[in-house]
């Protein structure tokens, strides 16, 4: 079940958002590292553990059907109002408990449709990276 939950989080993670940090090439890692690494994996499992479940797996249903909804109105040429819709889901989720912890326990998630300019000042449209 732990493992289930790790896995939905992660999951969740992608969904909302690419993750900006690539995870370090366990090759060249020194025993050190790897075992820092273990702790600190086993540190956010158990506070990934105190976030509600249900209220993860309704955050996570409710995502997977606006990116169907966003989808379809992406492929009907909808582009404005899939655009409305994935920034209005991105700032509802900026807001949740759920995703508020999800940081608190060192998940690197972002929200990417905010409607905010990246660093190069573009705003990305949500049916240009669904292709």
């Amino acid at each position: 079940m732990k493992s289930s939950r790790l896995m939905r989080t992660g999951a969740l993670a992608l969904l909302l958002s690419p993750l900006g940090a690539h995870a370090a090439d366990a090759t060249q890692m020194s025993d050190e590292q790897m075992q820092q690494m273990m702790q600190n994996m086993q540190e956010m499992q158990s506070c990934m553990d105190k976030i509600d479940e249900s209220a993860m797996d309704a955050m996570m249903e409710e995502g997977q059907k606006l990116g169907d909804e966003v989808r379809a109105l992406c492929a009907a040429g909808k582009r404005d109002e899939a655009q409305q819709r994935a920034v209005a889901y991105g700032k509802k989720i900026s807001a949740s408990p759920v995703f508020a912890q999800m940081r608190a326990c060192g998940m690197q998630a972002q929200v990417h449709y905010t409607g905010q300019p990246d660093a190069n000042g573009k705003v990305e449209h949500v049916c240009d990276t669904l292709k």
